[in-house]
């Protein structure tokens, strides 16, 4: 039991059926096609690869852009904070003795210069910009202006 010379003459006593299968092998068919399912599937591959990096670095930019907002938001909470403080004690202190000079119009300045003064440092605090955000910034622009 032989196809183009391939196999054995017989298969008695050999311990096998005699069948034959197609030599994944050949190269008849890889010479057909010169590898063009590869190339395709390694093309295929490198445009999820772009698409999976432009998703993280979207991804990325939309999570600093939230937790930024998240620290302003808690930074300013607490400026006020501060500045609730402040106006409880004044008040304490106009209410606890009657010859006390503070007015109410002297405990809104003085609320007014704390929360200035806070903001002020705030400011300065939050003017720089790592430089490694600066990067994923302008990246993600890049990316999404194409």
């Amino acid at each position: 039991m032989s196809y183009n010379g391939i196999g054995l003459p017989s298969a008695k006593g050999s311990s096998t059926s005699g069948h034959i299968q197609r030599s994944l092998a050949s190269t008849e068919d890889r010479d057909k096609n010169k590898g063009k399912a590869f190339l395709k599937r390694q093309a295929e591959a490198k445009r999820l690869k772009n698409r999976i990096d432009t998703n993280r670095v979207q991804k990325i930019d939309a999570r600093d852009k939230n937790s930024v907002s998240d620290v302003k938001r808690d930074s300013l909470r607490e400026i006020e904070l501060r500045v609730s403080e402040l106006r409880d004690n004044l008040e304490d202190k106009m209410d606890a003795s009657s010859d006390s000079e503070l007015t109410p119009e002297d405990i809104d300045k003085q609320c007014q210069q704390l929360r200035d003064r806070l903001k002020k440092d705030y400011r300065t605090r939050t003017a720089y910009t790592a430089r490694d955000k600066r990067h994923l910034t302008s990246e993600a622009n890049t990316i999404n202006n194409k």
